[in-house]
């Protein structure tokens, strides 16, 4: 009630660049939608038609959280062009990949992470990667292991502390084939803490809009 009394005060063209915190990796003037909006109107659907991809912004909670494995992240290449190669323990601290079909004497941890937003309008199940997840977890993949290993207590307390806090979230969707039916996948690249002013700001067109409607 107050942002709508406010815009009906001072017009939805307000500039609120000082009013606002700027991170590179999202920017503030692309689409923000809903969960139900983006449902809705299916983004991400047809993209074989519209030879495009599909991104949205939306202010939700993490409500859960899971991995396949036992822990949230797989061991991969510490090679640099492979980053992404999984890598398997052949023991004696001896690592395979399958990809390059190579052997290492080390590994990196590659965090994954696939959870469930939600904004109160729905909600829709993200995958994150690992420079998402190092954001959301506070420390590297490397140190969630030696968290995962010396302190399993530290190490769950870490993965409970992301669930129902605000995040703006950046988000590609896209068309996939899952057992021979189509779906969209959603996935996080860009994730930061809740802002109000910057929220406010993507708020006030809708209503805007809102309001030119119900003159209508």
């Amino acid at each position: 009630m107050i942002l709508k009394k406010w815009t009906e005060e001072n017009g939805d063209n307000t500039d609120l660049k000082q009013m606002t915190l700027n991170n590179p990796s999202i920017s503030h003037s692309e689409t923000f939608y809903t969960i139900a909006e983006a449902i809705h109107i299916r983004l991400g659907a047809n993209q074989t038609q519209k030879k495009t991809t599909d991104f949205f912004q939306v202010s939700a909670s993490i409500s859960s959280h899971y991995h396949t494995g036992s822990t949230p992240w797989y061991l991969a290449s510490p090679e640099e062009d492979d980053h992404y190669a999984k890598v398997d323990s052949l023991g004696n601290n001896e690592y395979y990949c399958a990809k390059t079909e190579q052997t290492h004497d080390s590994y990196k941890v590659r965090l994954i992470l696939n959870a469930s937003l939600a904004d109160g309008t729905g909600s829709i199940s993200v995958t994150c990667f690992n420079n998402v997840c190092e954001t959301l977890f506070g420390v590297s993949g490397g140190t969630l292991e030696s968290i995962y290993k010396n302190n399993i207590k530290k190490y769950q307390k870490l993965l409970d502390a992301i669930l129902f806090k605000k995040y703006l979230f950046k988000i590609k969707c896209f068309e996939e084939i899952y057992n021979e039916e189509v779906r969209i996948k959603y996935t996080v690249i860009a994730i930061e803490a809740s802002n109000p002013f910057i929220q406010s700001k993507m708020l006030l067109p809708k209503i805007a809009q809102i309001q030119k409607c119900r003159k209508i």
